[in-house]
């Protein structure tokens, strides 16, 4: 997940100013974002993260930098004429809920918010987040309240000692995705969007060659963690990968252990040299990577996959589910970019739990 970082960053840079956070709590029907999509705004025009396709972004600035008393909980409904006229609505045939929140200069909850989400970002491991956004009666919290439980299963965040904050505890070490909780306690309700947070998933580039750059960069717009690795280091130099977040030079015996492949990490062998791509491929098939990827022709994986199994290292078959060779989906890939385009589809297919197929081929929702 890109946001949490990305947000992080932004609210380093623009700390000390007055800035607005609008996150998506709750949506029915079709949206375009889910809840759990953030935007952190400064201006107008200066923000990070987004919460549509760019048609609520204006008005939710607008609110965040009024005047208006905040926090608020506001509905969106695209499939309103009144909306679609005004310019608010994307015509998707779904409401959007967006809790709009104002964050003051020196703020003591927004900084824990955004050191946790930091924090989150760089451990490589999941957590937790509950966010207070709508509330009835006395139930001792209140709209923008927040409670997390960290990866090393620590819990912190700004809601007061009490039933609210034991039963939100509760919710939180139960998570096992992004849902809404309505907790009922005595003298009133109220609803928090509890989320699952992933670290961001980690592209891992085997082989520093000509056609390394265009995979690295699709990677990386993507808010992925790119590792380049290479045992020549005339071609693991950070200057020909400016974005990736490491390039390692080592012994091919060593790449693999260096580039610390984990369970939301992709992997791909693209070093050109048959025997180094043997090797990494069985150091890789002992490591938690759901993805990895073989470049070339099916015939030389073939091959690959037949010697070591004469060697006494036979494939799985889950070992056979998450390795793809060649890699890539079938787009008609030419060029080193085409090339990139369908290994970084084939890896967002296969995080996402998808087949990779048309759109317009799919029954039911786009969205799970």
């Amino acid at each position: 997940m890109r946001e949490p970082g990305l947000l992080a960053a932004a609210y380093r840079r623009w700390q000390g100013e007055p800035l607005g956070l609008a996150t998506v709590v709750r949506t029915r029907g079709s949206a375009y974002r889910r809840p759990g999509a953030r935007m952190l705004i400064r201006s107008a025009e200066e923000r990070a993260g987004a919460i549509s396709g760019g048609c609520l972004e204006q008005d939710v600035c607008a609110r965040a930098l009024s005047g208006e008393r905040l926090p608020a909980l506001v509905e969106y409904n695209t499939a309103d004429e009144a909306d679609l006229l005004f310019g608010t609505s994307l015509g998707c045939e779904g409401v959007i809920e967006v809790l709009i929140e104002r964050l003051e200069p020196g703020a003591a909850s927004a900084a824990e918010l955004f050191g946790f989400f930091e924090a989150q970002a760089s451990s490589r491991k999941c957590a937790s987040l509950a966010t207070v956004f709508e509330v009835s009666g006395t139930s001792a919290a209140r709209p923008g309240d927040r409670l997390w439980l960290g990866s090393g299963g620590e819990v912190g965040g700004p809601l007061a000692p009490g039933p609210a904050r034991e039963t939100l505890a509760a919710a939180l070490a139960a998570a096992g995705g992004t849902r809404v909780a309505s907790i009922e306690l005595e003298g009133g309700r109220f609803s928090a969007l509890v989320e699952r947070l992933e670290p961001p998933l980690r592209l891992l580039v085997f082989g520093a060659g000509a056609d390394a750059p265009p995979l690295v960069r699709l990677g990386r717009e993507l808010g992925w963690s790119v590792v380049v690795a290479d045992r020549r280091p005339a071609q693991a130099r950070a200057e020909r990968f400016p974005e990736a977040e490491e390039v390692l030079a080592a012994p091919v015996a060593e790449l693999a252990a260096l580039a610390a492949p984990d369970a939301r990490s992709a992997a791909v062998l693209m070093t050109h040299n048959y025997l180094d791509d043997r090797e990494l491929l069985l150091a890789l098939l002992a490591s938690e990577a759901p993805y990895l990827a073989l470049l070339g022709p099916k015939k030389r994986s073939e091959r690959l996959l037949a010697e070591l199994a004469a060697d006494g290292f036979p494939l799985t078959e889950a070992d056979r589910a998450r390795l793809h060779a060649p890699a890539g989906l079938d787009l008609g890939a030419e060029t080193p970019e085409q090339v990139a385009l369908a290994i970084v589809a084939e890896i967002q297919a296969c995080f996402a739990g998808r087949s990779g197929g048309s759109l317009r081929s799919r029954a039911g929702s786009i969205h799970s």
